[in-house]
């Protein structure tokens, strides 16, 4: 009897500390005062935020991705992408995968190493073959490696899946003046004046 009631007593003793310790802040609040630090430049004080959001809420996947652009901003490129890769693995459902794999190759694109980038965009593509701005990124990439023919290819393919693209249709007259391919520069750059 003594037993049970001392295993009770340390079970209750247990139970009301670590309700202590459960922040009473709403990850909600969280993320905006983080987001508000960030849209400031303080980005230190916004991964100090984003950290308290918990695997299991429901805006950890948000809070990851943007501790990944903080770090980006702050030219961690590889804390960038260890943050972005693990929120990739972590089992987490969100929408927006094709974004980590656009910010992951991103980082690898300012570090000027393309090829890695390039890598990147094609993981991100095989899973997401209509994110225009994945056929884009790869784009630069092969822009980057001389590869021009298929940097062209994939400014097209990021204009099918999205004419509206805009930077697709100026990167489309810039590779096509550099060929001497006059008409065709000038209606993508026309093009992408319109938009």
């Amino acid at each position: 009897m003594n037993r049970l009631l001392l295993l009770t007593f340390s079970f209750l003793t247990l139970v009301s500390y670590s309700q202590k310790r459960i922040s009473q802040e709403s990850s909600l609040e969280i993320i905006t005062k983080a987001y508000e630090f960030q849209t400031e430049e303080k980005y230190e004080d916004a991964l100090t935020e984003y950290a308290k959001i918990n695997l299991n809420d429901t805006n950890y996947a948000a809070a990851q991705y943007e501790s990944g652009s903080c770090y980006i901003d702050l030219k961690k490129y590889s804390d960038a992408r260890e943050v972005l890769r693990e929120l990739l693995s972590s089992g987490v459902k969100f929408k927006f995968q094709n974004d980590v794999y656009s910010s992951i190759g991103y980082s690898y694109m300012k570090e000027g190493d393309s090829l890695s980038a390039l890598k990147v965009f094609n993981d991100g593509i095989a899973k997401y073959p209509m994110d225009f701005r994945l056929h884009f990124n790869r784009g630069s990439a092969n822009e980057a490696l001389g590869n021009y023919q298929e940097a062209y290819q994939d400014y097209k393919n990021s204009i099918q899946r999205n004419i509206y693209f805009e930077s697709s249709h100026y990167r489309i007259a810039m590779l096509a003046a550099n060929e001497e391919h006059y008409a065709e520069a000038t209606l993508s750059l026309i093009t992408y004046l319109l938009n």
